[in-house]
């Protein structure tokens, strides 16, 4: 969505061009009749929804107290209750060696098949659970996205299922929706297919970050028109209630980081490549205080929590370049207590000694000067500083 004063993204102005020309076909100023990709287009596209969980089951202990085979331990359960055309499952088969994923829906009516479209419960055959409903509404001019979906359940036996993958606060799970058909010019008609569920959510499980895969929900829109759109966020909130039926009403919301305050983000967890980096940058710094100390237990600048987010690693390498500045050789400010407050480490004034007054507090300002060979000497120190400091980047990461 673009924020307030942004021209709209070039392929939604391209979209909304494509319409205007597909709805104003057939009209009598064109000339033209409308085309059978147009009356089709125009009467059998329709909307779809898709909800996958991010829960992978750690133990076989829980799915034995809900009488659900062990095998689905893992991802499994989540792959295997897709809410998409009810429920569907995650199926790879291999076509002329080539390997291919996709939704593949129930069907059948006997419950003892794995694939069947019913289950058999406590008030005989139920069908399929599924999605009945969803509101999408983006918050803070689209900084943020929030969804409220309902379900419904028509046994205990699917309730705990959908309790077990969806119904935690703060459980990870991916919605996506769109339009099955659309045109990109006017006239052709392209076909929306596989989409993240299966191409890609359940195989970055742990290796990608939310950041990583904003790009891709985002490429996805690109590449389809805007006739896609997709929502990965956490489970904000849920309730549920028992009908006289035997049937549950689920009703879950979800909220999700949109692109502009992930953006602003700042506690990102910082990649191994980098974490091995500042590791060794912090053996090699803590080397040169015993050096100059004698003292090999004295810490160094980088021996703190410097990889607990990308902000503190930014510093830590920061400080870890400029460390033979870490001495003022600027303004210093003597009080009246006996202590000389250092300021401004990069200061290099040109003026003589000086006292001022500010609210009768006279501050005495000592000015430490350098010659210009010396500081010529400096900054040549701190480009061969900063040349080792990529040098050792590179090895850590080929490493």
């Amino acid at each position: 969505m673009a924020i307030i004063g942004e021209d709209l993204e070039f392929y939604v102005q391209n979209q909304i061009n494509a319409r205007q020309t597909l709805h104003g076909s057939g009209v009598g100023h064109t000339g033209t009749l409308r085309t059978d990709k147009q009356i089709n287009l125009l009467n059998s596209n329709t909307s779809w929804i898709k909800l996958a969980s991010g829960v992978s089951i750690s133990g076989s202990n829980r799915l034995t107290e809900l009488k659900i085979d062990p095998k689905f331990i893992g991802m499994g359960l989540a792959k295997n209750n897709i809410l998409f055309s009810g429920t569907s499952k995650l199926k790879t088969q291999i076509v002329e060696g080539d390997s291919y994923t996709q939704l593949e829906q129930r069907e059948g009516f006997l419950p003892r098949n794995d694939n069947s479209s019913y289950t058999y419960g406590s008030f005989g055959f139920s069908p399929m659970p599924g999605i009945i409903s969803a509101d999408i509404k983006t918050l803070t001019r689209g900084s943020l996205k929030r969804a409220t979906v309902k379900l419904t359940a028509n046994n205990k036996q699917q309730f705990d299922i959908i309790d077990l993958l969806y119904m935690r606060l703060g459980y990870t799970v991916l919605l996506e929706w769109g339009n099955s058909i659309y045109t990109t010019t006017g006239f052709d008609k392209e076909i929306l297919r596989n989409t993240l569920i299966e191409e890609k959510f359940f195989k970055s499980a742990g290796s990608d970050s939310y950041f990583t895969f904003l790009k891709d929900i985002e490429n996805k829109r690109k590449t389809n028109f805007g006739n896609y759109d997709a929502l990965l966020g956490k489970v904000s909130n849920f309730n549920w209630s028992f009908n006289a039926d035997g049937s549950y009403d689920i009703e879950l919301t979800i909220i999700s980081l949109g692109d502009v305050i992930e953006s602003l983000k700042s506690n990102l967890s910082v990649d191994k490549n980098t974490n091995k980096f500042l590791q060794s940058i912090g053996a090699i710094e803590k080397a040169e205080v015993a050096t100059q100390t004698g003292d090999s237990t004295e810490e160094g600048v980088i021996d703190e929590e410097n990889s607990a987010d990308i902000i503190s690693a930014m510093l830590a390498v920061y400080k870890f370049v400029n460390n033979d500045l870490k001495d003022p050789g600027g303004v210093q400010i003597t009080t009246s207590e006996p202590t000389i407050h250092d300021i401004g480490a990069r200061l290099h004034p040109n003026e003589g000694d000086t006292t001022i007054t500010v609210d009768a507090v006279n501050v005495e300002f000592i000015l430490k000067y350098i010659t210009l060979q010396e500081r010529e000497d400096q900054i040549e120190r701190q480009k061969e500083r900063s040349d080792d400091l990529f040098k050792m980047a590179g090895d850590a990461i080929d490493g």
